[in-house]
């Protein structure tokens, strides 16, 4: 079958990364020196921490945190890790007799376990069913502060740069240059991956209108909203609001209309999945155990993860294998995509998006010549 998708690339996407690099510099000198004596200040905030620093002003506090009021814990009550920079006037201020949150910090170190007292003000915004609960509040807080990171000022010359530089900078004006080229290739791979993800968002829709059901497999429809369903309320349950509140909230009539919008959902995955993996066999597409690590690896680094292990458990492994195997068939779609120049009735219907240059190559349809993609049930 052929199918053809219109869609609006930006041509920045398709070009920035074969620019040359003499002709592609996106930040001039005084902005690149800002930045390198930004990444000395992060430098020194992270190595000149010691056990024992006491908190002051300026300082950045990581902290574990508990509030009740009248002995009862309240919504938003409780933080991890929570990184407070004491000055920065982000936490609950002063109020009459009562210091502020951060003012509270100020002399404690890393290991230290505490509590203070703080009173919030009348015009707190955070409400429960239309109307704020915290308003003069008087709040009891038990800290456990972890960890005190203080801002020094260092003198940034050739010295500093022999012994911060990665890539063996020897003077300040080599810096520059380091951080210059960490920057364009940063903005390369952000531009390379945005342009990947804009094209296997066109390719999921341009299949999708493509697939045919010789059989609809109603029960995995079933299986799958199920779930969805599943998901839904536990997700109100953490919350503390009820399915039909959640469902009010994010714009839905009625329970009933949110659970059809979870069947559709439920088909077009199922729909998705079974092209994508009618095409991996077709193709002889695979993914090899060692792109498998590879991409795990990368992906739970991405996510925070403690380990690939970690990540792996959390998601399950066949999951994340067909995220995977999905990914590279619409990348191996997008290679054997022939572009071309779009219609003048395609770019009517684009319209005058942010996107769309008129003169620009990349504005473009994108055709494909496949076979009849009919999704069949395995019984049939």
């Amino acid at each position: 079958m052929f199918f053809t998708g219109t869609f609006s690339i930006e041509d920045s996407f398709l070009n920035a990364a074969q620019k040359p690099h003499d002709e592609h510099h996106p930040y001039d000198d005084d902005v690149v020196s800002r930045i390198a004596e930004d990444d000395i200040a992060i430098i020194m905030n992270d190595i000149t921490a010691k056990d024992g620093f006491v908190a002051n002003v300026g300082d950045t506090v990581t902290i574990d945190y508990t509030g009740t009021i009248d002995g009862k814990e309240f919504d938003g009550n409780q933080e991890q890790d929570a990184q407070v920079e004491i000055g920065a006037g982000f936490y609950v201020e002063a109020n009459g007799k009562y210091k502020g949150f951060e003012e509270q910090l100020i002399g404690h170190k890393a290991g230290d376990n505490f509590s203070i007292t703080v009173k919030f003000p009348d015009d707190y915004e955070q409400e429960t069913d239309g109307e704020s609960t915290l308003n003069n509040k008087v709040a009891v807080f038990k800290i456990n502060m972890k960890k005190v990171q203080v801002l020094e000022k260092v003198e940034y010359n050739d010295e500093w740069v022999k012994k911060n530089s990665e890539t063996g900078s020897k003077t300040k004006e080599e810096y520059k240059k380091e951080v210059r080229e960490s920057l364009e290739k940063s903005m390369k791979e952000d531009v390379e991956a945005e342009r990947k993800e804009t094209i296997r968002s066109e390719l999921r829709e341009a299949l999708q209108e493509e697939i045919e059901w010789v059989k609809k497999p109603e029960d995995e429809i079933k299986a799958q909203t199920d779930e969805y369903k599943k998901q839904a309320e536990e997700q109100a349950k953490t919350y503390g609001i009820t399915l039909k509140e959640m469902c009010e909230a994010n714009g839905y009539a009625s329970e009933e209309e949110f659970y059809e919008m979870m069947e559709e959902d439920a088909e077009y995955s199922l729909m998705l999945e079974k092209a994508i993996a009618l095409i991996a066999d077709k193709e002889k597409i695979e993914l090899s155990d060692k792109e498998y690590e590879k991409s795990l690896k990368e992906i739970a680094e991405q996510m925070g993860a403690e380990s690939s292990e970690e990540f792996e458990e959390a998601y399950g492994a066949d999951y994340i294998r067909s995220v995977l195997l999905e990914e590279k068939v619409l990348d191996y779609l997008a290679e054997s995509a022939k572009f071309v120049k779009a219609s003048e009735e395609s770019t009517e219907e684009l319209g005058e998006s942010d996107y769309y240059d008129e003169d620009s190559e990349a504005s473009s349809e994108v055709e494909l010549d496949m076979d009849d993609l009919i999704v069949e049930d395995e019984e049939q």
